[in-house]
């Protein structure tokens, strides 16, 4: 308790080193750590022990684009990023310390909608690299709560209604009882959400795969990320495979023979363009 009050003091000077629950790791490759580079990043009990705790320099559980302050996970539909309103305010008072709802979160409360069964990284191939999530998760934050206000006074949701907009379908101008219409309308809802995600999502894999092909040192994250991906997929056969006719003995023994950052992503840049060329015969061979 006192050092969770100390940490809510903190955060009143200093809101970004609130404490962080986000601790997906960014960086999915054997040769990155998954914790950071802080002194207390090392196994798991102490950074689950500690993540709660100011968010310090020298204390650091996840990536960081500052060096100092760990990142923060954002909701689609709230522009303030988890855990970081307030909490002084609920260790005096017992008050929440959540941001105000919405009025995306609100019809979706209305309509019973459950935001981590909308944001699917199952669904949705952007969304299986951590680095291209963490950008949708924040573009979203910052513009669909808006769009969605526009959207359901304004926006015709359906040929099915004709004109009508979101709001304007009642029982008295669409002739369906309340029970049916409200079913209707929260699978309206949905489709609204899920072509959001999906269109946020398709405009950062194409802004990462740009970022790549310019300068892939510097999206060195994502590409490891997606060879990590991808490995999965496929099987590390295919990929020692792949390595094998390029010369090497495996993938991995290729990707240990770089001397440099760039040679590493060189490399599995290369390993990820063979997967194609090769012959299913091929792919299969070793299994």
């Amino acid at each position: 308790m006192p050092l969770a009050l100390a940490r809510d003091t903190y955060n009143q000077f200093n809101p970004a080193a609130s404490g962080n629950p986000y601790v997906r790791d960014l960086a999915l490759g054997d040769s990155v750590s998954r914790k950071g580079a802080g002194a207390l990043s090392q196994g798991v009990l102490v950074p689950q022990a500690t993540r709660f705790l100011p968010d310090a320099g020298f204390l650091q559980y996840t990536q960081s684009f500052d060096g100092e302050q760990d990142l923060k996970i954002y909701d689609y539909d709230n522009s303030v990023a988890r855990g970081t309103v307030s909490p002084l305010y609920k260790q005096i008072s017992g008050g929440s310390s959540e941001p105000p709802l919405t009025e995306l979160q609100k019809y979706q409360n209305r309509y019973g909608i459950k935001n981590w069964q909308m944001f699917n990284k199952g669904s949705l191939g952007a969304l299986a690299n951590a680095n291209t999530e963490y950008v949708v998760r924040q573009r979203l934050a910052k513009t669909l709560p808006q769009k969605f206000e526009d959207w359901k006074e304004n926006g015709v949701v359906s040929k099915k209604f004709g004109s009508l907009s979101f709001d304007e379908l009642t029982p008295e101008s669409t002739g369906i009882p309340e029970k049916e219409l409200n079913k209707e309308k929260a699978e309206i809802l949905k489709q609204f959400i899920r072509q959001e995600i999906s269109y946020e999502a398709e405009q950062v894999q194409e802004m990462f795969n740009a970022f790549v092909a310019r300068d892939p040192v510097k999206a060195r994250g994502f590409i490891r990320n997606n060879f990590a991906i991808q490995v999965k997929e496929k099987g590390k056969d295919t990929f020692n495979q792949a390595a094998r006719e390029l010369g090497y003995d495996g993938y991995k023994d290729m990707i240990g023979s770089a001397e440099s950052v760039k040679e590493e992503i060189n490399l599995r840049l290369r390993l990820l363009n063979q997967i194609p060329l090769m012959k299913s015969s091929d792919i299969y061979s070793t299994r």
